[in-house]
């Protein structure tokens, strides 16, 4: 079972509002930042639609969300009208992107999901130097991207908080930064590798799980990866549980401290423990004289491998009588086996 630290809600917002304030105090002083709440009460799903707004305190809003001082909730609503990010915006490169952090041209400076947020077909999630943003909700986009600088301070790193309802549809690029949680995502996910590429490293990260369509780590992983296709391990990857997924590939350094299951492996397979995935269980049965009227069966369930192995995962020793059929249990599995004399089996299934 899977232990985490869980701080209340109250902490959290206390916390991220002194991130904040600190960010506040290094700019221009007299601004302040504005606690935007999501309600899409305004007839559309337009992010800039202020009718879709209210403000933390429950008063309706002046404005909407578009500056890099300002704090963004999405919580779960009952009329179910989302926001969809589909904005024109350009800044530094960043074309039409939904951008969080402080940057010039930032849409916010924190994003909390709980609910639901769409960014239009192309459109990405750029998270800049200072942000946080919290998903316990699901988000849709064609990437959440990390963008740190080498040398960023502690007090202006990119936070990622998965929450465990957090579901993106879409990629997650997470080269550096803050990362925490289960992350699960429909296609790629990539956490670590920064520095190599003039950007920031992830540090001290507290990496639950990642469920991806492919993944690629570079980082500590503090629990279990799987992957419909492929997984790739940096020489920096350090990951606690198991790894899942059709194809490995481990680089020199790389360290698992579970179980590698894989149809394929690439790497050296001496540093590992790695297990073919299971294709199914076949049961067999043989049947010896013992006394009178009476044989000894032993019923025996193995569970085959795409590599051509097999384990043992139940085995029992029963007293029949000559001649006879029934369904026993062996281990989990119900086991028909009929008998004939005192030495043949007739037929062996596992019984639905």
């Amino acid at each position: 079972m899977k232990m985490q630290l869980v701080f209340p809600i109250k902490v959290k917002r206390i916390a991220i509002l002194l991130l904040v304030a600190a960010f506040v105090l290094c700019s221009a002083g007299t601004v302040l930042a504005a606690n935007y709440v999501w309600n899409g009460n305004g007839g559309d799903s337009n992010w800039d639609n202020i009718a879709n707004w209210e403000m933390e305190n429950g008063q309706p809003a002046t404005n909407y969300p578009r500056t890099a001082l300002d704090w963004v909730t999405i919580p779960v609503i009952d009329n179910g009208n989302y926001p969809v990010y589909d904005m024109t915006i350009s800044v530094m490169g960043f074309y039409n992107d939904l951008l969080v952090g402080g940057f010039p041209g930032s849409l916010c400076y924190v994003l909390i999901v709980e609910g639901e947020l769409t960014t239009a077909p192309g459109k990405r999630i750029i998270a800049y130097q200072g942000a946080y943003i919290q998903i316990d909700g699901t988000v849709t986009t064609e990437s959440i991207n990390v963008m740190e600088l080498p040398g960023v301070s502690n007090a202006n790193r990119v936070t990622l908080d998965f929450g465990p309802n957090s579901m993106v549809n879409g990629s997650v690029y997470a080269a550096s930064g803050k990362i925490t949680g289960d992350i699960s995502a429909t296609e790629h996910v990539q956490v670590g590798g920064g520095e190599e590429g003039g950007l920031a490293a992830v540090r001290d990260p507290n990496i639950t799980s990642i469920e991806g369509d492919s993944v690629a780590v570079k980082c500590a992983v503090n629990g279990d990866i799987f992957a419909a296709d492929e997984v790739f391990l940096g020489d920096k990857a350090e990951v606690a549980g198991d790894i899942t997924a059709y194809k490995v590939m481990a680089s020199d350094g790389a360290i698992v401290g579970g179980v590698i299951t894989a149809s394929v492996f690439e790497g050296d397979e001496s540093f590992f423990n790695i297990l073919s995935p299971s294709v199914g269980v076949v049961p067999s049965a043989s049947v010896k004289k013992i006394s009178g009227n009476q044989n000894e069966l032993t019923i025996t369930v193995d569970e085959l491998y795409s590599d051509g192995s097999a384990k043992i995962v139940a085995t029992t020793i029963l007293k029949i009588n000559n001649n006879a059929a029934g369904t026993y249990m062996v281990g989990d599995y119900k086991v028909y086996v009929d008998t004939k004399g005192n030495d043949q089996i007739r037929a062996c299934y596992i019984v639905d």
